[in-house]
């Protein structure tokens, strides 16, 4: 992250903290995406209505108090409390109404994973090249993350495709 907010102009250094609040919601999100889809299309699509209307609120209430004391920082914090209290919100809902949840030991063992490989990457070596770090560390974190995610089993769909990629390359 710093090494791309290098390459920016120093009015857009503070972005950093946005950047980072953002996605950490979208992360969450992405995680319990489909709980929406789900409850739209089950027997208690009317939560869909509550849960969104929970939304709203949850939303104004901490963009009114975070904007005043933090400013755009403020507005990230709100999205980062609000996304995540949201999909918390109809995750509970679907394991208590149709008894489902989308996490497993794997998933607690993807996130250590990523974890171990976020502070891996603290401790390799910078270049004095922001493009060149970008480069660097993005093919250590992919090689680093599937070599893991093979080796560990932690993904049954990438295990398979690359099984796959591994046998088309093979016949050739």
């Amino acid at each position: 992250m710093d090494d791309i907010f290098s390459l920016l102009p120093a009015k857009f250094q503070g972005g950093k903290w946005v950047v980072f609040y953002i996605a950490i919601a979208q992360l969450f999100n992405m995680i319990t995406g489909i709980n929406g889809t789900i409850i739209v299309n089950s027997k208690h699509y009317r939560y869909d209505l509550y849960t969104n209307v929970i939304l709203v609120f949850a939303t104004v209430i901490t963009n009114y108090f975070l904007i005043l004391k933090y400013g755009i920082d403020g507005v990230a914090m709100a999205i980062a409390i609000s996304i995540p209290l949201f999909n918390l919100i109809r995750l509970i809902l679907i394991k208590v109404k149709m008894n489902m949840h989308p996490f497993s030991l794997q998933t607690i063992k993807t996130i250590l994973l990523l974890f171990v490989i976020f502070f891996t990457l603290d401790s390799l070596p910078n270049s004095s090249y922001a493009f060149v770090d970008i480069i660097w560390e993005s093919i250590v974190v992919f090689i680093l993350f599937i070599s893991a995610v093979m080796y560990f089993k932690l993904s049954e769909d990438i295990n398979e495709v690359i099984i796959e990629v591994r046998k088309k390359i093979s016949r050739q």
